[in-house]
Formats: C-alpha cells, sequence, structure tokens
C-alpha cells in the first residue's frame, strides 16, 4: 500500500495523494536495526531525547509498538511489515489531521510511524510518552529535513547542487509533491542561494518543536 501526503497544513501546501498505507515521514528499526534508544540512540530510561542533530525538536518513547514506514517516491511513504518496538524513542510529529505521529531517525534511514488511525493519531500516555508536547493542538510543528536532500535551482535538475543538512528546519515554505518535488521556503535562500529549489531526494516530517 502507499500514500503520497495530501496536507493543507500551511498556508501553501499542496500534496498529491495516492492510497492509503503510506505518508510522509518516518523511521525506526525492524530490519534496519537500531529503533530504540533516544531519536537518534539513548537507552530508553529517564525523559527521552532527541539526539543531533534534531535536539530542537520534541522526542516521546512508544509505550506501544507500532508498525513503520519507509521513505518513498514522491516524498512520500510506503507501508511495511516492520514494526517499532515499546521502548522505542522517536520525533514526535504531527499528521494530516493535526494528530501526534513520529519519526525514528536513528539507523541507516528515517522511517516514519504508521498510526492505527489518522483521524485520531498516537495517543500521548497510553501510545507513547512524552515531557515536551501535552496536546497536538498545543504543539508548534516546523518542516524538518529528516535525511541528507538535494535541491536545485532548476526543475531538471541540472546546475550545481546544494546540499541540505538532516536536523534542517525550513520555515516559511510550499511544498509540492511529485516525482520531482518544489520547495519554496525563506531557508532554502539563506542555504543555497535560490528561494524555490527542486528536489528528488527530500525526505521531511512535520515535527513538534520543544
Amino acid at each position: 500500500m502507499r500514500l503520497l501526503s495530501s496536507w493543507p497544513l500551511l498556508a501553501s501546501l499542496t500534496l498529491g495523494c495516492a492510497s492509503n498505507a503510506s505518508d510522509p515521514q518516518g523511521a525506526a528499526a525492524g530490519s534496519d536495526g537500531g529503533a530504540t534508544g533516544d531519536a537518534g540512540g539513548a537507552a530508553s530510561t529517564g525523559a527521552p531525547q532527541a539526539s543531533p542533530p534534531f535536539t530542537a525538536f520534541c522526542a516521546g518513547r512508544l509505550l506501544t509498538s507500532q508498525k513503520l514506514m519507509n521513505p518513498g517516491s514522491a516524498s512520500g511513504w510506503d507501508s511495511t511489515n516492520d514494526s517499532a518496538p515499546a521502548g522505542t524513542v522517536f520525533l514526535v510529529g504531527l499528521n494530516v489531521a493535526n494528530r501526534f505521529t513520529g519519526y525514528v531517525v536513528a539507523g541507516a534511514k528515517p522511517r516514519k510511524l504508521a498510526e492505527p488511525s489518522l483521524s485520531t493519531g498516537l495517543a500521548l500516555g497510553v501510545d507513547f510518552e512524552s515531557t515536551c508536547v501535552t496536546a497536538p493542538t498545543s504543539a508548534t510543528k516546523a518542516f524538518v529535513v529528516l535525511a541528507p536532500s538535494t535541491f536545485f535551482a532548476d526543475r531538471a535538475l541540472t546546475g550545481t547542487a546544494c546540499n541540505v543538512e538532516a536536523g534542517a528546519e525550513l520555515g516559511s515554505y510550499s511544498f509540492s509533491g511529485g516525482p520531482t518535488s518544489t520547495v519554496t521556503s525563506t531557508d532554502l535562500r539563506t542555504r543555497c542561494g535560490f528561494s524555490q529549489g527542486y528536489t528528488k531526494d527530500l525526505v521531511y516530517g512535520f515535527v513538534a518543536k520543544k
């Protein structure tokens, strides 16, 4: 099954939509290993913490096992048979319905938690614990690059590439998904010298800030 992003989360966000089993953002272990620990690798004791380069963002710890999704085409997510066990630490995110979801960023690639229902998301205190969020409606969310991504000023993806590192927040953005995704952001202007960029390898998430 496969689900592409289709979220009116911020004013100019536009995404394409496919079926209903993949979506945007994720991480974990399963066949990749390294799903427990902190959102980058600590022991499952004490308050969950995100490791560099994600320390500006909120971390949670799973209290129940959750299915995982892998990065797919068009900056979407594909379902898998893998699961993140209880104890896994992850970046707390928000889904299309503005409910809690999450991204496990430890391991070889980021993976998204496939919350049981988009309309309810992950339940704080039941599915996960966190000390930096209390409700999805009060969380401050950010458009965050989850894995190193390459942007070009030209839609044909020619010319000089601009590499944007994992953990980068792209503010004042608009996004359009597709085989080549288009991102406009004031932070791209600062980082790359152009405010509108094109990419085929962007992996991103809507992550709660501390």
